[in-house]
């Protein structure tokens, strides 16, 4: 690392002195677009419509070479297709009442095929979340009628009806 001193002006306590040259978040005063890969892009740019085609050239050919040319041209002009979510239905989801049948509900259709391994991890992640918050919520109210000398309820209230498709 090099020492940057005259660039950067501090006071005496140490703090930087504004317009000195170094910004706030930044780890180098080094000024953006002058690394090695941004004079490659310079190098590039004139050229790039002539890479393209001899890329896809190469890439018509069936060897190796062509193989690696169409990963190049697919992997830096094309970007890799987002993720979806699937619209799942899980059969007794929305009738179960309680936390543990929900997630039966989910288990069961997993295993029988008609929800992927993807989505029922995502449903089963989002009851879990559901039930930290429903158990936060408990904890508060205990608190609370502690807090206010009496003895806190046994069921706080009845699980209410989550739809979820």
């Amino acid at each position: 690392m090099t020492d940057n001193n005259d660039e950067i002006r501090r006071t005496e306590g140490g703090q930087i002195v504004p317009g000195s040259g170094a910004q706030l978040g930044k780890t180098s005063s080094r000024r953006l677009g002058t690394g090695e890969a941004a004079k490659l892009r310079k190098l590039i740019e004139p050229e790039r419509d002539a890479i393209v085609m001899k890329l896809i050239e190469t890439a018509k050919g069936g060897t190796k070479e062509a193989v690696r040319a169409a990963e190049v041209l697919l992997s830096r002009l094309a970007a890799p297709p987002k993720a979806t979510a699937e619209l799942v239905h899980i059969e007794g989801l929305a009738a179960e009442t309680t936390l543990e049948g929900k997630c039966q509900a989910v288990v069961i259709a997993v295993a029988r095929g008609k929800v992927s391994a993807t989505a029922g991890r995502e449903i089963l992640s989002m009851l879990h979340v559901y039930g930290r918050a429903r158990q936060l919520d408990e904890f508060e109210a205990r608190l609370r009628a502690l807090e206010q000398g009496r003895r806190a309820p046994i069921d706080i209230t009845p699980e209410p009806e989550v739809p979820l498709v």
